[in-house]
């Protein structure tokens, strides 16, 4: 019994880590994949250990899976990085889906990068 126990606290802690991929292409099947995706720009960016603590402001929220988007504008959060495979940079613009606001992310797009495909697919104009 304990070992089941062990082995359930590792695969939600396994689940919960947050270490988004840096993607090339933002696709439907990325946007399926989250509940949120914000349009943030980094603020700040701190080390502890391995982890990357990054202070956010979230400028934008976009409708995804046919849930209207939050109506807040211009929230600051910090979300920490668990991983090595991606960096932020303080003052640039990204793109963040996540399974919450700013927790469980899966992926973070450069708002620089972003091509005529996706604008469509987030509906910017």
């Amino acid at each position: 019994m304990r070992t089941l126990i062990a082995v359930l606290a590792l695969c939600a802690l396994t689940y919960t880590k947050n270490c988004p991929k840096m993607i090339k292409k933002i696709t439907q099947r990325k946007i399926d994949n989250v509940n949120t995706v914000a349009f943030v720009t980094v603020t700040n960016a701190t080390e502890k250990g391995k982890k990357k603590v990054y202070d956010l402001l979230y400028e934008t929220y976009f409708d995804v899976n046919d849930k209207p988007a939050p109506r807040q504008w211009s929230v600051r959060r910090t979300i920490t990085i668990e991983c090595d495979r991606v960096k932020l940079r303080v003052g640039d613009d990204y793109f963040l889906g996540c399974k919450s606001e700013n927790t469980d992310c899966k992926f973070v797009r450069p708002y620089g990068d972003l091509t005529t495909t996706e604008n469509k697919l987030l509906k910017l104009q």
